[in-house]
């Protein structure tokens, strides 16, 4: 019996921890897509000014894919 319960109580745990780690992988989720919205919009004039060339063309390329 106590075998039976520890077994539940790792479960358990496990669950938890996998909870958590889906709710930190939906915030970084959520800030790509709202970091990737606001690079989209830029210009290169724009992406050449603020030294964001590089991420605007990456995300240019990721949105095309």
């Amino acid at each position: 019996m106590q075998g039976i319960l520890k077994i539940t109580e790792e479960t358990t745990e496990g669950t938890k921890q996998t909870n958590v780690s889906i709710g930190q992988l939906t915030k970084l989720r959520r800030g790509a897509a709202q970091l990737g919205r606001r690079l989209q919009g830029m210009t290169t004039a724009q992406a050449t000014a603020t030294g964001r060339t590089g991420a605007v063309l990456c995300m240019r390329y990721l949105v095309r894919s």
